[in-house]
């Protein structure tokens, strides 16, 4: 028997053997459905209720499970009782063949008006982890939003508490789901309407930052016993849990450590990691992280433990976040371990400060720094991935490298808004989405190579577009630059349709010729979000742009492979930012799109609501 020949029956062995050790679920079709709607909510306890749209009637919206290789069915309805239009996006999911799925208004379909509904289908393809979903009009995302977990196969799935729970090389007792929002004491359309204003200046943050939908804002809260109260998640001694931290807040970078617990990293962003100690991470706007916490064996009278977060990146006082606590609570073996909130034993009413809180309860010793101190990706890597990704992580060179270049700016008529590449936003929205528009009618004559020459790196500022070929390994510089009154500042840049390999960070501005080969990340890290860090002071000119007082604030870049055809968003998930402005689209492969779709395109709406 030829050596081939005994390495293939040896892989085969090992195939079969990993087959009866991990059952995988079957795949099947899973229906939901979303009915939005306004509702007035005050998470924190504040003064007074405030209006906002909500899914279900719950915020945080009801989580949804399914199993890699499913396919998905979300109604979605539009039940607001006046003009609000809305969509959902399902962050994270790659959307393959589905991209009119992506939820992204006027590039992937029309905005869903009150009164109808639009159904999203999609198939997951080669993927688990922990994701989630979020409207994608206006500040809605603020409250529309809700877990979405993924699960490998019937291992990874949570059942009677008393059998491990597998992913990959990681063995764990229990799950605990960390929902984190932001929540701010201004009506949504006020809100909304500041930041496209010419009121605008700047967002000095949130009043509170909540977990799992709850928090008690201090001093000017109400304490009474219509309270919630902070939410506090119960721990048996001994247990391994995997905690799914999601960061649906819309705004902050945060950080976030455990009194008296180290942390140890398992997944970012849908896709397991090595094993990563750590006493905190760090939480940019759209971020998942999965932790490994290990409960003590004996706390001794101690009983509780704080979860506290800290502001990142964030040019005022050196603080903790705005009530931004939960807190650990030990009970004995086989009590019930279900998340509760509670507020009476937990706050001294008379004292009203929140970050005066001393033993039992210590906070934990975050980082609490104004200064830029990045997290360390560079001493990650992620474990599993497809041979694929390695191989073009491993490559010297992209096929091609894109600049997305973007400062903010104040225009004419004192609004602020981004530019990208030295072009401010479209005005007005297209009467037909860019997918459908596409799926329509392709331009044969549309030479995207011939094009990118003529054009500003393969930008084309009338419509926000970058034109890429299929199957190409791309380079996307995400250039963050100032000019006239902003500062600089931190932003998290998200791609649609893709994870992305992390390649290079560095501060000030970006030159090609010298940073080409530049390598700050040694091994393979996928995400589909990252962080541009932002220095303090920038004098270095961006050679990229036209205009002589434009200098770089700081810069990252990652590596696509695209194979998945359609328009894909890439934008800021700051979200106010967002709105303003920061955001360009990828022009996928545009003539593959009809060829590759996994369904027939769906009408624009579904019947009306009855």
């Amino acid at each position: 028997m030829s050596s081939t020949t005994v390495l293939l029956f040896s892989r085969i062995l090992v195939l079969i053997a990993l087959l009866l050790i991990v059952h995988p679920a079957e795949a099947i079709l899973r229906k939901f459905d979303l009915d939005i709607t306004w509702s007035t909510i005050n998470p924190d306890c504040y003064i007074t209720d405030l209006p906002a749209p909500v899914v279900n009637g719950q915020f945080p919206a009801p989580t949804l499970y399914a199993f890699d290789g499913d396919e998905i069915e979300v109604n979605v309805c539009n039940k607001m009782d006046d003009d609000t239009e809305t969509t959902i996006h399902f962050h994270g999911i790659k959307q393959y063949g589905t991209s009119y799925s992506d939820g992204v208004p006027h590039i992937t379909q029309n905005p869903i008006k009150p009164g109808d509904c639009y159904l999203y289908k999609f198939q997951i393809v080669d993927q688990s982890g922990t994701y989630y979903y979020h409207a994608h009009v206006g500040m809605q995302d603020d409250t529309v939003s809700g877990a979405f977990i993924v699960y490998p196969n019937e291992a990874a799935q949570p059942g009677d508490g008393k059998t491990k729970l597998r992913d990959g090389p990681y063995e764990y007792d229990e799950e605990i789901m960390v929902y984190m929002n932001e929540w701010w004491h201004q009506p949504y359309y006020e809100r909304e309407a500041y930041y496209q204003g010419i009121e605008y200046t700047l967002d000095l943050g949130s009043g509170s930052i909540l977990f799992n939908g709850r928090s008690v804002h201090i001093p000017l809260g109400v304490v009474d016993k219509d309270c919630p109260g902070f939410t506090v998640f119960k721990v048996e001694p001994g247990k391994t849990y995997r905690m799914r931290i999601i960061g649906a807040h819309t705004y902050q970078i945060l950080g976030l450590a455990i009194a008296d617990h180290p942390l140890t990293i398992m997944e970012v962003d849908g896709v397991l990691t090595e094993p990563y100690e750590t006493d905190y991470i760090e939480m940019i706007a759209g971020q998942r992280i999965s932790l490994l916490f290990k409960a003590k064996e004996d706390v001794g009278d101690r009983k509780r433990f704080t979860i506290a977060t800290s502001y990142r990146w964030h040019f005022k006082t050196m603080e903790y976040s705005n009530n931004g606590y939960a807190f650990i609570d030990y009970i004995d073996k086989g009590q019930d371990t279900t998340p509760e909130t509670t507020l009476l034993d937990l706050l001294d009413p008379a004292k009203k400060e929140i970050h005066g809180i001393v033993d039992p309860l210590l906070i934990p010793p975050l980082i609490l720094t104004s200064l830029p101190v990045p997290f360390p990706w560079e001493q990650m890597a992620s474990i599993n991935i497809p041979d694929l990704q390695r191989q073009i992580f491993q490559r010297k060179e992209a096929d091609r490298t894109i600049m997305v270049t973007s400062v903010l700016n104040k225009m004419p008529d004192g609004r602020s808004r981004f530019r990208i590449n030295d072009a401010f936003p479209p005005v007005g929205d297209p009467i037909t989405p860019v997918l459908f528009d596409m799926i329509e009618k392709f331009i044969p004559d549309m030479d995207i190579e011939a094009e990118a020459i003529i054009g500003d790196n393969g930008y084309f500022p009338r419509n926000r577009t970058f034109y890429t070929k299929h199957n190409e390994v791309v380079d996307i510089v995400f250039q963050d630059s100032v000019f006239g009154v902003f500062p600089c500042m931190t932003h998290s840049w998200h791609i649609h349709g893709h994870s992305h390999l992390l390649i290079a960070s560095g501060p000030g501005a970006y030159d090609h010729e010298r940073d080409k080969d530049t390598r700050t990340y040694p091994r393979p890290v996928l995400k589909d979000i990252s962080a541009v860090p932002g220095t303090l002071l920038s004098n270095e000119k961006n050679k990229y742009s036209d205009n002589p007082t434009e200098t770089g604030c700081g810069w990252t870049k990652v590596r696509i492979y695209t194979d998945n055809p359609g328009y894909w968003l890439m934008h800021c998930h700051i979200t106010p930012h967002m709105l303003q402005g920061k955001w360009a689209v990828l022009a996928e492969s545009p003539e593959l799109i009809s060829s590759t779709l996994r369904y027939p395109v769906p009408n624009e709406y579904h019947p009306k609501i009855d």
